[in-house]
C-alpha cells in the first residue's frame, strides 16, 4: 500500500514533535534553580565551615534570560564565582555569570548561550563562595532544577 506524500509527510511532523517533547517533557518556559550551599561540598578540602547559603535563579528558555542571588550567612565574601562541572567535579569559571557588588544577597543575571544553557539545565554548574580564611572556597552548591 502507498501512502500518499502528504500523510507522509504529516506523519513526520508528528515524530519530530514528539522528540522534541521528550527532551522537554513538562513543556515550561519559566524554570527555577536552587542550590544549598554547604562548606562539606568544597572540593578537596572540604572547609569545615559553619557557614551556610542558599543559591536561587529563574531561567526563561524563550528569552534565554537566567537571574539569580545567593543569600549567605555566617562568613565575610571575599569572591563568588559559578564553575562549570557535575556535582563532586571542579572545572572552569564561566564568566558569563557576573555578581552584581559583593551584598547580601548576591545578584547577578545573564543571557545565555546554546551550551550554557544546557550545562544549566543538565545539572553542569555549581557555585562557589570564598572568604578570607577559605580562599579557595568557603561554601558550594550543585545547581539543579528546584524539586
Amino acid at each position: 500500500m502507498k501512502i500518499p506524500p502528504l500523510l507522509s509527510a504529516l506523519f513526520g511532523v508528528l515524530v519530530l514533535l514528539s522528540a522534541c517533547e521528550q527532551n522537554d517533557p513538562d513543556g515550561r518556559d519559566t524554570i527555577d534553580l536552587e542550590a544549598p550551599l554547604s562548606g562539606s561540598l568544597v572540593i578537596g578540602q572540604g572547609s569545615k565551615s559553619v557557614a551556610t547559603g542558599l543559591f536561587t535563579g529563574v531561567y526563561t528558555k524563550s528569552t534565554r534570560d537566567f537571574s539569580y542571588s545567593v543569600a549567605y550567612s555566617g562568613m565575610t565574601l571575599t569572591g563568588a564565582y559559578i564553575g562549570i562541572g557535575k556535582a563532586g567535579m571542579n572545572g572552569p569559571t564561566d564568566n558569563v555569570y557576573l555578581f552584581t557588588g559583593r551584598g547580601n544577597p548576591l545578584t547577578g543575571s545573564a543571557t545565555l548561550t546554546p551550551q550554557q544553557e544546557n550545562n544549566l539545565l543538565s545539572g553542569n554548574n555549581y557555585i562557589v563562595l570564598a572568604s578570607s580564611l577559605f580562599p579557595q572556597g568557603e561554601l558550594r552548591g550543585n545547581i539543579a532544577l528546584k524539586k
